[in-house]
């Protein structure tokens, strides 16, 4: 058994789908994504194990304080509210893998908080079939004023 700093795990709207995020107790150790079918009782693990990519300003620490599976178990959304970008200190982001048919992931895109301190995404929602996510950002200001924190709701459409 494994020492954990951090585990974290999402189910898919159909419940079908488990996705398991740990983050290791040290510093220098992979941050790992397990994905599972748990349809037949039995779990049965979908595809390789997905090691997440740490983006600037992201330590492991700062990964998968809120995590998204699809229905199918071939898109995982990773939120970092802790994540630096351009956009800001700590305006966060939303990484999003997908998992080939050779059962490998791949980050496909990166969504970023439009804002100093937006701490994206507070939450996510995911639609029925995989391809429009919401997050939430309830600390969204404008560049101009951090401290005038009104928030905001984005919409995402998945594309191929």
């Amino acid at each position: 058994q494994k020492t954990v700093r951090k585990a974290t795990a999402a189910f898919s709207e159909n419940a079908k789908i488990v996705a398991i995020l740990t983050v290791p107790p040290g510093p220098g150790q992979d941050c790992n994504i397990r994905v599972y079918d748990i349809s037949d009782g039995e779990p049965k693990q979908l595809g390789d194990v997905l090691t997440v990519e740490l983006i600037d300003g992201l330590s492991v620490t700062g990964v998968g304080d809120s995590l998204l599976v699809d229905n199918d178990g071939d898109k995982v959304f990773i939120g970092s509210p802790l994540s630096n970008s351009s956009m800001g200190f700590r305006s966060g982001s939303i990484m999003v893998y997908h998992r080939r048919t050779t059962g490998s992931w791949f980050r496909k895109q990166i969504i970023y908080g439009q804002g100093v301190y937006d701490l994206f995404p507070e939450k996510m929602s995911l639609s029925r079939d995989g391809n429009v996510l919401s997050a939430s950002s309830a600390f969204h200001s404008s560049q101009e004023n951090v401290n005038l924190q009104h928030g905001a709701v984005y919409i995402y459409r998945m594309t191929q």
